[in-house]
Parts: C-alpha cells; structure tokens; sequence
C-alpha cells in the first residue's frame, strides 16, 4: 500500500490551514471515513485521492489511534481561502493588536502595554492543529537565535492552561504561550491556524504570515530581519 503525501486543507474546530500530512491508508491505527461519515476501505480511500484534491478532518484517539475523515476540496475553495486570507491581512497590516489581558503558563499577566519598545512575534496556535505543534522546533530554534537580541515572543492559545501544561510535559515550546486566548483571536477574526505576526517597537504589525510550512524558520527569520532594519 501506498504512503500518501498530499497537499491537504486541514479543518480544526472549523479554522482552515493549508498543510502537507503524511499517512498509510493500510494503517491498523486509522480509521477512514469519508465525507458522509461512512467508513470506508483503504482501496475506496485511494479512489478518492486519485480524484483530486481533499480535505481531511484528523481525530486523535488515543494510543496512537487516529480517525481520519476524507472529503474532496474544488479549487474554487481553496483560491476563495486564499482571497479571505489575502484581505484579512490587508486589514490588519500597519494595525495594533485589540486591548488584551491574557496569562502566561506562570500565571502572570500579558497585556498590550508590555509588548511596547519591543520587537514582538505572535504566534496564534491550538494543541489540535497539527501543523501548528509540527513547527515547534522550528520555532524554537527562531527564539534562539533573537532572544538577546530584544525580540518577545508570545503564542496566544485557544486552550487552557491546564491543558497546555499536559502538553509541555511532552514538548518544548520556547515561546511564552498565553492561554485561554480565544477572545483575542475572536476580536482579531483569526481563521487559519497556525497565524504569525511580526510587531514593530510602536506596536504595529508589520508582517502577517499564515499557515505552516517546513521552512517556517527561515521565513519568519527573514520577515523578522526585515522588520528590524526597516525600523532602524
């Protein structure tokens, strides 16, 4: 059986993300469902790949079982994704972030006055999002390299704080994760995760970067660098 690698349009909690994923349909740990909610055969599920391109919804089980739902995109879906996101960060360049009071994992509290004088990168993000814990390394590595350099680094989280904390047990996430901030991301109409912003020491937002990719590091480096010596 074949493994698949397809450029897929991932749905989490109704936030869409382009996204590539990698699976076996041939997997005893995958359920497949297509987009009736009918389990199907690895063999139909190839019939549905060959068609075009798809959409799937991941649910994690547990134990590392994994239900996946396949469900074929048009291309009119994808290009009227891109335009909303095209002109959503229209709206938001050279804008600020909405008042905000949100809480780090230490339970202190981050609010839009404390990002001034800084250059600040924002990553929106939820456990759910596969894409968005896959960039972590990548993400990691960027705080890295500008810590000392005067650059904050904070990820607004749609999830809790208890439900972050489980996680971090697991995986290192360098940036300073503020939970719990959905009313952040509703006031900013955030619809693709993960979302990356780059704000410049008055509190403008200079760079607006969406969705996940493998060379998420060097993309945000290079947005980043720009943004700092535009400014200087």
């Amino acid at each position: 059986m074949k493994t698949y690698f397809i450029i897929s349009l991932i749905f989490c909690l109704s936030l869409t993300l382009l996204n590539a994923q990698q699976f076996r349909l041939d997997d005893p740990n995958v359920i497949l469902k297509d987009s009736l909610g009918n389990i199907i055969t690895a063999k139909q599920a190839e019939l549905i790949l060959g068609n075009g391109p798809v959409s799937f919804i991941t649910v994690d089980h547990g134990n590392g079982k994994q239900e996946i739902t396949l469900k074929p995109v048009s291309k009119k879906s994808l290009e009227r994704k891109e335009e909303e996101n095209d002109k959503w960060k229209t709206e938001w360049i050279d804008a600020q972030l909405p008042p905000f009071e949100l809480q780090n994992i230490s339970g202190e509290t981050v609010k839009n006055d404390d990002l001034l004088g800084k250059y600040v990168v924002v990553n929106f993000w939820f456990i759910g999002c596969k894409p968005c814990i896959q960039e972590m390394p990548m993400l990691n590595k960027l705080v890295q390299k500008y810590t000392k350099k005067g650059v904050l680094f904070i990820a607004p989280s749609l999830d809790s704080k208890s439900s972050v904390t489980k996680m971090l047990q697991k995986r290192d996430f360098e940036y300073e994760i503020l939970t719990d901030a959905k009313s952040l991301a509703k006031d900013m109409e955030v619809s693709s995760y993960p979302t990356h912003l780059i704000i410049d020491k008055e509190g403008n937002i200079k760079e607006i970067l969406i969705g996940g990719s493998e060379d998420i590091f060097e993309k945000l480096d290079s947005l980043l660098s720009k943004v700092m010596t535009s400014s200087n």
